[in-house]
Order: structure tokens, then sequence, then C-alpha cells
């Protein structure tokens, strides 16, 4: 399939899987021939999204970064992808401004410090006229999943591996607990199995003061509206973590994270402005981060 994506010969594509290095792979991607390897659609669509973004020039280790840390968009393109290919079940549609192309920023590898850093997360099309639209790559998952389905022998399990991978990164709300008890949350080991939630939310409480001003640094600003974008509606497989605290008194870690950025001067969907109150003088800033820290711990958060 991914030869025929690229035009080019299986062998090419084989040379270059011995020198992927996405963590959570087997290791047996990194073997020589003679051994056959079983993937789950995960795993494929993000050895394909790798291929398509080499299609693009973007060299393999920024594009496996690329992958890795904007999963949970990769997978909602895809799946946008694959509903309009009436890939999935009656009644499981997509938000209205859902989309199968993933929009990327052109520099979306490169930090302040000029390494890569968790910062590189997409960011919707501009559809602010008065503002410049910022340089980004725009990738069509389409082909992507159009291939795939003309591949498999049956329609029917592509569909259920899909819904799979929507109830983990798509948009559908699991059942969480009243007051999410980190000791029972399942862990996962890589992007495939752990939501990026914490990981986004530190990086947006940490993010210098000068980057919150859209005027004077528009693509850092950006990268902030988004890492708040998908806090404030995160994949189902980090649902529980928005919701770290109990709200009886206190703030929810979603609560703690939308007061901060509305300070901040980002958009937000919600506004909460009686949090800091309840924190009886602590810093909202100090509070969010001692809840994710707590919740790494596996402790708890009723108390920030």
């Amino acid at each position: 399939m991914l030869a025929d994506l690229h035009e080019t010969s299986p062998e090419n594509i084989r040379s270059r899987f011995r020198k992927l290095r996405l963590k959570p792979f087997p290791d047996e991607i990194r073997s020589g021939t003679g051994k056959r390897v079983a993937y789950d659609l995960p795993r494929v669509l993000a050895l394909s999204a790798v291929f398509e973004l080499n299609r693009l020039y973007i060299p393999q280790a920024h594009a496996i970064e690329m992958v890795e840390n904007c999963w949970p968009e990769w997978c909602r393109a895809f799946i946008a992808a694959a509903g309009s290919y009436g890939l999935l079940p009656p009644g499981m549609e997509t938000p209205h401004d859902s989309s199968p192309v993933l929009t990327v920023l052109a520099d979306a590898f490169r930090g302040p410090s000029g390494g890569p850093e968790l910062l590189s997360v997409p960011v919707p099309r501009d559809r602010d006229e008065a503002r410049p639209a910022l340089p980004a790559v725009h990738v069509e998952t389409r082909r992507i999943v159009a291939a795939l389905a003309g591949m498999v022998a049956s329609s029917r399990q592509l569909s259920e591996a899909f819904i799979d991978l929507e109830r983990a990164f798509g948009w559908t709300p699991p059942a969480t607990p009243h007051r999410a008890s980190v000791a029972q949350m399942s862990r996962g080991r890589g992007f495939l199995d752990e939501g990026p939630y914490f990981d986004r939310a530190e990086a947006m409480l940490n993010a210098p003061p000068k980057s919150f001003d859209r005027a004077k640094l528009p693509i850092a600003h950006a990268r902030l509206q988004a890492l708040m974008a998908y806090l404030e509606r995160p994949a189902p497989i980090d649902q529980w973590k928005a919701e770290l605290g109990d709200d009886e008194g206190r703030p929810r870690l979603r609560h703690l994270l939308s007061f901060w950025a509305d300070a901040k001067g980002l958009e937000v969907t919600e506004r909460y402005p009686h949090t800091a109150e309840t924190l009886a003088g602590r810093d909202v800033r100090e509070a969010a981060l001692h809840y994710i820290a707590t919740a790494r711990r596996g402790g708890r958060c009723d108390e920030p």
C-alpha cells in the first residue's frame, strides 16, 4: 500500500522501514527480512502519516515527531476521512468543524531553542481574513484511508477498527467518574496508548509570557491557541485528566486551565470567573501544575 501511495518500489519502502524509530512500534520493525509483523489500524495509520510527511520533503526525524506529538489530530483527520467514505456506522458523526485535511504549522518542529519540542501541534486554517494566514503544511488523509479501504478484505473489520480509534482519540466523551481517581486510570506506554493532555497543559502553563502576544509572535500565539483548543475538547483517552479535582467547592483541572488561558488573552469557549476564589489565595498556575504532578505520581487530586 505504501509503495503504491508513494509511487516507489517495495524495496525502497523496506529500506526506509529499517530506519524508522517510532518508539511504540514492535522491535521487529527494525529487524532484517524474513519476519512477518502484524500491524493494527493505529500503527498502519502512523506509518502512513510518517511516509506522507516524507513525501512533502519533511525529514524522517521531524516527521516522526510531528506524528507523535500531533497524534490526536492525525486520528481525528483519519476518522473524518473514514466518515467521508462511509466507514463509520450510522449515528456516529464527526463534528461539523472536523476535516480530513490536517493543518500543521510549517515550522512545527522548531522550538525557541531551534530544536524539536512539544509545541508541534496543528492549527486550524485561519478564517480571519483580516489577519494573514500562517505558513502551514496541509495533509490530505483521504488518500491514505482510500488506499487502506481498497486493500482490506473486510470493510466491516475496518469500520470496527475506526470505531475503536474514535473511542480513544475522536470526540465521543467516555463515562468519567465524579471524582477522577488517578490510580484507577489506565496507563499507556507511548503516543498510541497515552494522550498528550498533561504535556500540552504544562507547555501552555510554562510558555514564556511574550509568546501570548499575537501581534509580535503570531506563530507562538497560534501554537498556544491550538494547545488550548485541545485542552478544552480533549480526546476521550484524555478526558479523565481534564476532570481531575473535586467540583464540590474546588475547581477541576480544566477550570484552572481555562481561567489561566483566559487571563493570558487566549480564546476560550467557557469561562470560570470564580476559579481563583476557590483556591484560597493560591496561584492558579501553581495549582494546575500541582494537579498534574500529583496525577503523574498516581495520587489523588481532590485538593489543589
